[in-house]
């Protein structure tokens, strides 16, 4: 099977709050809107233009997901009625070479935007201290640079594993003296996600997840605002470690988008200073599954205005890998960085897992490079990152 073809699903809705979908949702329900492509906007501005029998196929996948969103809101709210949603709805996914962008929103007809997928550079660094954190519980002492390479961070472990965790994550402002701005020198991710270790040798059949926020400065109408934009990155452990660039982890999904890209893409996110709340799921119908419960900063992913608006972004994988298990959560603040450097923070609260408040028994670590993790009762848990201070 060829793993790197699998299309990752991004589900961005501007929007009320909504309760947290349940996980034995029936998907089977649903049925497709009778909008057909030819009845669409499609906006080409790929390279090699994608073929109508693909873009249909895509075209059928959002507006199921879309479909859900709108009946899932209805049942929720007696009073609502489609013709005067306010919501704008927003899905986007991709395979190894595309990036689709459909959009329904009150104020103009159906889109579908087609590019070229930009990979980013530091896609493989969020999961890149799984094979370090393993060594740092191991005692190894070749570790350059505390349990995260190229980069910084703090790290606490939620040793419950209940089917999905949440917790409010208290983004920090656009602030230099708290957080590092000069991308892409550094590049700031605040996240949990999950890891589930075999005891297969080498850990073959491990998995790992990074599910959260990744700091952007080129947001908004005229691309110079800061916000915090959704990111998943899923690995599974395939062959045993050899050397820092054979750690025998194949990524399966990213959804990370080049800093550089120009073009209309994806460009809001969740405003600096706020704190949205965030779920995580290992196995979602079978699928790996998060959603953030926020504010961004604009009303649509165009970034067109800046306005504060009530966003909950749904992102999953395309593929069910039914994981069965998993041996840990965990949360983290960390910085991407080539000299080991940079400066980040986040405050983790009201911590749940099923929906029941953990207790500190359940909390592992911390996990400090160049970082400070501290508990607070139960369920506070803070992270500050800053190299200019911790060793």
């Amino acid at each position: 099977m060829n793993y790197s073809k699998k299309i990752l699903s991004l589900f961005l809705v501007s929007s009320f709050a909504l309760s947290p979908l349940s996980v034995n949702a029936e998907e089977g329900e649903l049925t497709l809107s009778n909008l057909e492509l030819e009845e669409i906007k499609v906006v080409h501005q790929e390279t090699q233009k994608v073929a109508d029998n693909q873009l249909s196929t895509i075209l059928q996948i959002a507006q199921n997901a879309v479909r859900e969103e709108r009946n899932s809101k209805a049942i929720s709210n007696t009073a609502f009625a489609k013709s005067s949603d306010p919501t704008t709805y927003d899905y986007i996914t991709f395979d190894e070479n595309y990036t689709y962008f459909y959009e329904e929103s009150a104020s103009a007809e159906p889109q579908l935007l087609v590019v070229d997928k930009k990979d980013s550079n530091v896609e493989s660094f969020l999961t890149s201290n799984v094979e370090e954190f393993d060594q740092a519980k191991s005692g190894d002492v070749a570790l350059r640079a505390g349990f995260i390479g190229d980069g910084v961070g703090g790290r606490m472990n939620v040793n419950a594993t209940g089917s999905y965790l949440m917790a409010l994550m208290q983004l920090p402002l656009a602030d230099s003296s708290i957080v590092s701005l000069d991308r892409p020198n550094h590049i700031a991710f605040n996240y949990g996600g999950f890891e589930y270790t075999t005891t297969v040798a080498d850990g073959i059949g491990s998995w790992a997840a990074d599910m959260g926020v990744e700091l952007y400065n080129n947001l908004g109408p005229s691309s110079t605002s800061y916000g915090w934009k959704p990111v998943i990155i899923l690995k599974k452990k395939n062959r045993p470690y050899v050397s820092e660039t054979n750690t025998g982890w194949d990524q399966y999904q990213s959804a990370t988008f080049d800093p550089n890209y120009k073009e209309v893409q994806s460009k809001n996110g969740y405003k600096p200073g706020t704190a949205p709340l965030m779920y995580f799921w290992y196995n979602y119908n079978g699928k790996v599954r998060i959603k953030i419960d926020g504010t961004s900063i604009c009303p649509t992913l165009g970034g067109y205005t800046l306005k504060d608006t009530p966003n909950i972004t749904i992102m999953e994988s395309n593929a069910s890998w039914n994981i069965a298990s998993i041996s840990r959560w965990k949360l983290l603040s960390t910085v991407w960085s080539l000299n080991d450097t940079g400066k980040n923070k986040t405050t983790f609260s009201n911590i749940k897992v099923d929906g029941t408040p953990i207790s500190s028994s359940v909390l592992s670590g911390p996990l400090n490079d160049h970082s400070n993790v501290t508990v607070s009762g139960n369920n506070v848990i803070t992270i500050v990152v800053n190299s200019d201070i911790y060793n």
